[in-house]
């Protein structure tokens, strides 16, 4: 699903974490970039709290209210259900990712700006924001501090912006369906399905709109074939009757009739079968 509202991405993630700008991994010297300048960061690096650090562990936000006595609102536990999901398809994305960084190692053993080898995944992400920022017109060595701030900053205003929007739009969807319950829609496998590609596009409340449409329809389908079927099965033993009579009507195959099977002959049966007709009358 689109990032927008499938990815929650929390301040340790924004600050320790890799991420990409123009298709460019950043290295794990941003965290000591960012907790030299900022730190506040720095605290958060090592474990501290953080206004950003919107991600609870499953359970725990609700484990210490209610040992206070205090029950978790519903849309805690929403908020949660759907960031334990974007924590699956983080979870793909570091995969992927994975996969690419062990491809340049593979294929990559020296950093050409630093003449430095590259050993681990700081090496790789290193020089591929060098090789962005050479790209961009500036100097790998001396304009890299520069880039690794910018792009922690970044990455800082993208969680917060990420985690203001998945607030608001469980808000609306409250509000625009407020009997139906958030945690039973993110858990729906179905509309998993049908949201796929849709979310971060359009709002959530919007998606379900359409998927309760689409859901109606195809059982307005299945209704109308259900009536076809039956239909065409009424006039399918309807039909098998109308024959069983025509042919109970209908000669039998031997050479003998009697008197009641020739009255009951239509005339074009008589004339097909006179002779046995004719033979037949001498028994009568």
């Amino acid at each position: 699903m689109n990032e927008q509202i499938t990815e929650q991405t929390n301040n340790s993630e924004g600050v320790q974490g890799t991420g990409t700008e123009n298709g460019v991994d950043t290295s794990t010297a941003v965290a000591s970039s960012v907790a030299t300048e900022n730190p506040s960061a720095n605290n958060t690096a090592e474990g501290g709290n953080s206004a950003i650090d919107t991600e609870p562990k499953e359970g725990e936000g609700n484990a210490q209210k209610e040992s206070a006595g205090e029950k978790a609102p519903k849309q805690d536990k929403a908020k949660n259900a759907e960031m334990a999901r974007q924590r699956r398809e983080r979870e793909h994305q570091e995969e992927i990712k994975r996969a690419r960084i062990e491809g340049i190692k593979s294929v990559i053993s020296t950093n050409p700006y630093t003449n430095k080898p590259i050993e681990d995944d700081s090496d790789v992400e290193e020089y591929l924001l060098m090789k962005q920022i050479e790209k961009d017109g500036k100097d790998p060595i001396t304009d890299y501090p520069e880039y690794v701030k910018k792009q922690a900053r970044e990455r800082v205003a993208q969680a917060q912006a990420k985690t203001a929007n998945v607030t608001k739009e469980l808000e609306e969807f409250s509000t625009v369906y407020p009997n139906v319950k958030i945690n039973d829609v993110l858990q729906d496998t179905e509309f998993a399905a049908f949201a796929d590609g849709k979310l971060g596009k359009m709002s959530l409340a919007l998606v379900y709109s359409q998927y309760l449409l689409d859901k109606s329809n195809k059982a307005a389908m299945a209704d109308a074939k259900r009536e076809a079927d039956k239909a065409a099965h009424t006039q399918a033993v309807t039909n098998a009757a109308v024959g069983s009579v025509t042919n109970a009507s209908a000669p039998p195959d031997k050479d003998f009739f009697t008197r009641e099977q020739v009255l009951k002959m239509s005339k074009q049966e008589v004339h097909d079968n006179y002779e046995k007709i004719r033979k037949s009358q001498a028994k009568w």
